[in-house]
């Protein structure tokens, strides 16, 4: 029998815990704050010229099992650090 990569969208904690554990081999993430300003960028050409492309191109990235592990730590450590006692 074949084996299966499962490759995950978007980053949530659940995800990101499966990539940790091996069980998801990675997930594909849009670089929302590149969205965002792409947003208002096209919001400001429909005002200036009345139309804008139907296609804005926004990065994408990776998160393997190293990257998935780094904000996971770095998560413990906000939520650590703003509990209050």
């Amino acid at each position: 029998m074949g084996a299966v990569n499962i490759i995950g969208f978007y980053s949530t904690k659940s995800v990101l815990e499966a990539i940790n554990k091996g069980v998801i081999e990675a997930t594909l993430m849009v670089d929302t704050y590149q969205m965002g300003v792409e947003a208002v960028n096209s919001v400001s050409e429909v005002l200036e010229v009345g139309y804008v492309s139907d296609y804005v191109a926004v990065d994408t990235y990776v998160i393997g099992q190293k990257e998935a592990k780094e904000i996971l730590d770095q998560t413990v450590e906000e939520e650590t650090f703003t509990q209050i006692p």
